[in-house]
């Protein structure tokens, strides 16, 4: 029952969130977007896509309250991305909620970027 739950969630939020396949982002545009990786604060020490800000999945919500870039941001389309790609659907249909505009989830996270040869920040 719960498993067939979830995978139904699953499926929901892939219906209501836009998705974009990673061999269509341009790692030279990303300043185009307001990057949001959602992976845990561990995942993201370890490497991230350049100019990303860090707004774990786990504290979204309550992260959301008192950031400003992501206040500013709200209108600006919006790159959400994971390890896999699953948080990252999770996340953007939670943002679509509190009102961000166009929140897109990257299809393959962190994972399919990397896999990509794309380049890789971790400052």
């Amino acid at each position: 029952m719960i498993k067939d739950a979830a995978k139904k969630r699953m499926q929901e939020a892939a219906a209501a969130v836009e998705q974009i396949d990673v061999a269509d982002v341009d790692a030279d545009r990303l300043d185009e977007w307001l990057v949001l990786d959602v992976r845990e604060d561990h995942e993201y020490a370890a490497g991230h896509l350049p100019g990303a800000l860090s707004l774990p999945r786990s504290r979204l919500e309550m992260e959301a309250t008192q950031n400003d870039a992501l206040e500013a941001g709200a209108d600006t389309p919006t790159l959400v991305y994971c390890g896999s790609g699953k948080r990252s659907l999770l996340a953007a249909e939670i943002l679509k909620a509190l009102g961000v505009t166009r929140p897109v989830s990257m299809a393959g996270g962190f994972g399919a970027w990397h896999k990509a040869d794309k380049p890789v920040s971790q400052e």
